[in-house]
């Protein structure tokens, strides 16, 4: 990974690393629970492998009684049903945990 090193005004050195050489983080699923809520709703709970980079704690995501079709949309796409193994790309992960 190539990596530049620029002196900053007033001293330091400003650090970056070419964009064309990122390497996006996969995480791993390593556990999946879905529990009925009091409201008839249901939470997902993912657990991710942690890749060495110590504890990382279990994301939830919510749902309502009337969201069945985006609960199971969401299953799908962490699961991968039909899709191959389940790696789920980091930056999606986030934007769907905003939706």
């Amino acid at each position: 990974m190539a990596t530049k090193s620029e002196p900053m005004t007033g001293g330091g050195h400003r650090v970056s690393v070419d964009h064309g050489e990122r390497k996006s983080k996969k995480k791993k699923l390593r556990r999946l629970s879905v529990q009925r809520a009091k409201n008839g709703g249901h939470t997902v709970e993912h657990e991710y492998h942690s890749n060495g980079n110590g504890f990382e704690a279990p994301t939830q995501h919510v749902f309502g009684k009337s969201d069945g079709a985006s609960l199971m949309q969401h299953l799908r796409r962490h699961l991968l049903i039909n899709d191959g193994p389940a790696v789920v790309d980091e930056a999606s992960d986030d934007a769907a945990e905003e939706e």
